[in-house]
């Protein structure tokens, strides 16, 4: 059970409707990570969620329906208002008019889980429900730093006109009652455009309870992500060809569908190893036994699960500004721009224990992210259950 639940034993059970962008199981990247324990923390609250899926690259989950009442698969079609004027992509290809009567046919609350879901939100069928949505960041920012660092000219183009249209289109906020935000940054961001008094914070939430470091040293330095990822393909690229290619410490780079690229330069290099599609528990323990994971990054848009996964894991940090930025906890690792930059920080902390001290400090600053006391927040907020 997710800490903190209990707090919320006397409430009745009461229904939510929740839109997701995607299939959140299994829970292996940062958003699908964000829902499921977000689902979980809610079902262990005794709200009876009502889950509608956008499926268009995860198959159907049975595992959803252990926290829902309900379940309900859209197709996404990906070819449908590609050339859109009016809605961004990732908002156009999830409008589904299944969707809108299944909202209609009840009064309950609809949490929106990312902008990407909102393509209804300001129906008149709505109008008056109780509505949050959830931004995963804000995203016609995080749009333009996409089209900053490709260099596919098509795709650079893509990512810009859709950053255009999302900005535009995220006016429709207005007509939700709440509007949840991933980061502090982001939260000042969006007061600023829709009012102090209607933007709150909702980290993200994930399985962590207390932090969790190792004894002793490790033996290899870890970077993880979804590598599929243009961001971070590009900075595990960065670590090998600029980083450990000065260095002869092991370096252990996991994530998914990792590509060719990444495989022969992996490949060509004795002291690093590549762990493809590592499942969750796998993943922990890579994190676990590492004596320091890096965390290279140029985009500071949303709020980084890995950063979390290893603040309450990993032993040493090293990040880059941008990974950090706006997280609160840039004093909890240590920064790193320029390859020089990396080389030392990964010297300096090699042969380092990690000191009770740094694992208590870091206690202290993570209880601020306890996933039930903020999913208890939000329901508070959407009127659900008897107390409310």
């Amino acid at each position: 059970m997710i800490r903190g639940v209990y707090l919320w034993a006397e409430m009745g059970s009461r229904r939510l409707h929740v839109v997701a962008f995607d299939v959140p199981y299994p829970p292996d990247y940062g958003g699908a990570m964000d829902i499921w324990y977000r689902l979980m923390a809610l079902h262990a609250l005794g709200i009876d969620v009502i889950l509608h899926v956008w499926q268009y690259r995860r198959p159907p989950a049975p595992e959803l329906q252990d926290v829902c009442a309900e379940v309900h698969y859209y197709t996404r079609p990906l070819w449908r208002d590609l050339l859109s004027v009016t809605r961004p992509y990732i908002v156009a290809s999830r409008r589904n008019p299944a969707l809108l009567e299944r909202l209609v046919a009840d009064r309950d609350p609809v949490l929106f889980e990312g902008l990407h879901t909102t393509a209804f939100l300001a129906h008149p069928a709505l109008s008056g429900r109780m509505t949050v949505v959830r931004m995963h960041n804000v995203e016609h920012d995080y749009y333009r730093q996409l089209a900053s660092r490709t260099t596919h000219p098509v795709i650079r183009t893509f990512f810009r006109v859709e950053a255009m249209r999302l900005q535009r289109f995220e006016k429709i906020l207005r007509h939700a009652h709440w509007i949840a935000a991933i980061s502090q940054e982001e939260q000042r961001q969006l007061a600023v455009r829709y009012g102090v008094e209607r933007v709150f914070l909702l980290p993200p939430a994930h399985p962590y309870r207390e932090v969790c470091l190792s004894d002793g040293t490790g033996e290899y330095a870890l970077y993880h992500g979804h590598l599929a990822v243009p961001e971070n393909r590009e900075a595990a690229l960065f670590l090998m060809r600029e980083v450990f290619s000065r260095l002869k410490f092991p370096l252990v780079v996991a994530g998914r569908h990792p590509g060719q690229t990444l495989r022969q330069t992996a490949a060509r290099m004795p002291h690093v190893r590549l762990v493809a599609n590592p499942d969750g528990p796998e993943m922990d323990r890579l994190i676990r036994g590492a004596q320091v994971v890096l965390l290279p990054g140029w985009q500071s848009a949303g709020q980084r699960l890995k950063l979390l996964a290893s603040l309450y894991q990993a032993r040493h940090l090293l990040a880059s500004p941008a990974m950090m930025r706006g997280s609160g906890w840039e004093d909890l690792c240590l920064p790193a721009s320029t390859p020089d930059e990396w080389v030392e920080g990964i010297s300096k902390c090699w042969d380092l224990p990690v000191s009770e001290a740094e694992a208590a400090r870091r206690a202290e600053r993570l209880t601020a992210w306890d996933t039930g006391h903020h999913t208890l927040e939000l329901v508070r907020r959407m009127g659900l259950g008897n107390g409310a």
